[in-house]
Formats: structure tokens, sequence, C-alpha cells
């Protein structure tokens, strides 16, 4: 019994994402300015899920700005163009070391963690009324994968015959799964409000629980798992 909670522990629930972001370009679109989101490369089609799904919520997060996105095929070229590109990398496999409980005591306790006490960066979990028979409980490594997610957004003048890049947002983490919804509304999260600034690279940590991740996950279900792996020209 005691070993599948370890495992659980170790590894199971939505923890926090650690996002990195990092914005260039100025400045940020005008307040209540329309704009017209499209993918960054032009040979994703528009019907592509996971474009669907990351238009949709990049569409919620930039109407809680003051902007009017729309995704109208044709739309007025004087109109700034959002582009959205998004990259999932190969996943990684990461083995963290689970404890052994010898004599009451855990033994081989991972860095962060306290013996008698797993703690966590969500909270700690007291193993103390867990029952009997610990004592003997083999220590076991528990693989986790995390998928390397980019996405990234370009404020773009599609006014002239070239068009020219007037801002950029990234922002990457590493997500529990292949869906998009899974890691997408963190990204944006953290992203969207740099729109238009010079921001160095930074790191900010957000869970599924968090209030402005959950108004963006809210009216958007899963979106399934990625469709298109590479979405950035």
């Amino acid at each position: 019994m005691l070993l599948p909670i370890l495992a659980c522990l170790f590894s199971c629930g939505p923890g926090p994402v650690t996002v990195s972001v990092e914005a260039h370009g100025k400045p940020p679109p005008a307040p209540g300015a329309q704009v017209v989101l499209v993918p960054a490369d032009p040979r994703i089609p528009t019907s592509d899920p996971t474009y669907v799904y990351l238009t949709k919520v990049v569409s919620e997060a930039l109407t809680k700005t003051g902007l009017r996105p729309t995704t109208a095929a044709g739309a007025d070229r004087s109109i700034l163009a959002i582009s959205i590109g998004w990259e999932l990398d190969p996943p990684k496999v990461i083995v963290p070391v689970a404890p052994t409980m010898q004599n009451g005591n855990f033994r081989g306790v991972p860095p962060g963690l306290h013996p008698g006490t797993l703690r966590s960066t969500s909270g700690e979990t007291d193993l103390s009324d867990l029952g009997t028979g610990m004592e003997t409980a083999e220590s076991r490594s528990v693989k986790i994968t995390r998928y390397p997610w980019v996405l990234e957004l370009k404020g773009v003048d599609q006014s002239s015959s070239v068009a020219k890049v007037l801002w950029s947002v990234t922002a990457t983490a590493d997500g529990p799964s292949n869906d998009p919804s899974d890691v997408a509304p963190q990204l944006l999260t953290a992203g969207v409000p740099l729109i238009g600034t010079e921001t160095r690279r930074k790191t900010v940590k957000l869970s599924a629980g968090d209030a402005a991740v959950k108004a963006l996950v809210a009216d958007n279900p899963k979106a399934g798992p990625a469709a298109s792996v590479n979405a950035r020209p």
C-alpha cells in the first residue's frame, strides 16, 4: 500500500508549472484596438486542432487586456496581426529518488524534503499516520515524463508589402502532457501582460488553480494531443 502512495506523492496531480518568459519590442497595441489572429507558420491550416484551441485561449487572454481579437479571414490589412507560434520538443524523462523508510525515519530523502514529512512547492503531506509496516518499505524510482513547450506571440504590422514584427513574447515551460490545454493557459498568463515591453527572461510559477489561469481554462475544454508539434517558421 505504501509504495503506490509514495509514487502518487511524487507524480500525481497537476503541480505548478515553471514558466520562463521574455518580451521584446514596443509599444503595446492601444486599448480597445482590433487585432487579427493568424498562425505564425502559414502552412498550418486554420483548422489544425492545436491552432483552433490556441486561438480560443489567446483570444480570451487578449480580450482581458482590452483588445478585440478576431480570426476573420481577409481582415483589413491595416489591423495589427498577432501571430501564434508553438513548438513541442521531444519528451524528457525525469527520475527522482523516492525515500526509504527505516526504523520510522526516511533515508535518502530528496533535496527539499524533510524527514517524517514529504514537502513540495504545493504543500506538505504528513506520512506519520499511514499505518504500520512502513519500516520495510523499499525505495523505488518513479519516472516522470515532461513535455517542453514553446508558445510565441508576435505583433505584425501587415499594412505594407513587407510585414514588420513590432513586438514578441516568448514563453516556455515543461508541461505534464502533449496536450496544449495542460500548459498554454499558464504560458499565456505569464506572457500576455508583457506584450509591448522589453522584459529580460524571467521565471514564474503558475498552477491550474491560480485565478488568472482558471479564467482561461473555464470555458475551454481539453484540446487533445498536439496535432502539429512545430508551428514556428
